[in-house]
């Protein structure tokens, strides 16, 4: 259970800003962060343009 108080928004953010100044490891890199947003990203994307997008998860890139 996480502390009181414990806001994991403001953590990530922390963390990612530290990083990016180099006083704090990354945890995770652009690969990770990509094979899990544009997964979840592409749904909007086929209601939006009306059809289906597919996605090759080892290419990480849309098909076609």
């Amino acid at each position: 259970r996480a502390p009181e108080g414990y806001n994991d928004r403001i953590d990530h953010f922390g963390r990612f800003f530290r990083a990016m100044k180099g006083n704090n490891d990354i945890i995770q890199d652009p690969t990770f962060g990509l094979r899990a947003a544009a997964p979840a990203i592409l749904p909007n994307d086929c209601y939006r343009e009306g059809k289906v997008i597919n996605w090759d998860p080892v290419k990480m890139a849309v098909k076609g």
